[in-house]
């Protein structure tokens, strides 16, 4: 029998490194405002209630999580949230078709929530309406931006600041 040669093995070519993406943007805080925008809206379109028609209103709530059991707390709860809020935009909106779906999914990491709405009404309520939020709105985010600012500068100067005393050493 012929002796093969041993090949030697090459190193294996390490693959670069993916950047590690920075963390979002915290989300909180998109939330925050728009639980401080909702009833807003709601006030500014008070006076167009039952004119506006909603032809299309779908919803398809996923949610997800490391923990199967705060998935099913928070699958409840976004059940018990739904059956409360329907019948109040059924009351307020005429509703020509909707879709309302929610789902557990005990693999992946973070929720989804997918929202599409189509409302009917004529020229002269979105204006009126838009008139209403617009200037109402304004009040809020000026107040939410103001709050969120303070807050950082607050945060920032706490973590910058030294006790008297225990001034950090520059090695």
């Amino acid at each position: 029998m012929k002796q093969r040669k041993k090949k030697e093995k090459k190193p294996a070519k390490q693959k670069p490194q993916k950047k590690q993406e920075e963390p979002e943007p915290d989300t909180g805080e998109k939330l925050s405002l728009l639980w401080e925008l909702m009833p807003v809206a709601l006030r500014a379109a008070g006076s167009l209630r039952r004119k506006i028609s909603v032809d299309l209103l779908e919803a398809h709530i996923l949610l997800a999580g490391s923990d199967p059991a705060s998935v099913a707390v928070a699958f409840g709860s976004a059940n018990a949230i739904i059956g409360m809020v329907l019948p109040l935009l059924e009351q307020n909106f005429h509703i020509r078709q909707r879709d309302i779906r929610t789902a557990a999914d005990f693999q992946r990491a973070h929720s989804e929530v997918q929202a599409k709405v189509a409302l009917s009404l004529t020229v002269g309520q979105g204006v009126t309406f838009a008139l209403r939020f617009g200037w109402q709105a304004l009040g809020v985010l000026l107040r939410w931006r103001r709050q969120n600012e303070t807050e950082k500068t607050a945060k920032h100067t706490t973590e910058r600041a030294v006790p008297y005393g225990k001034e950090p050493s520059h090695q």
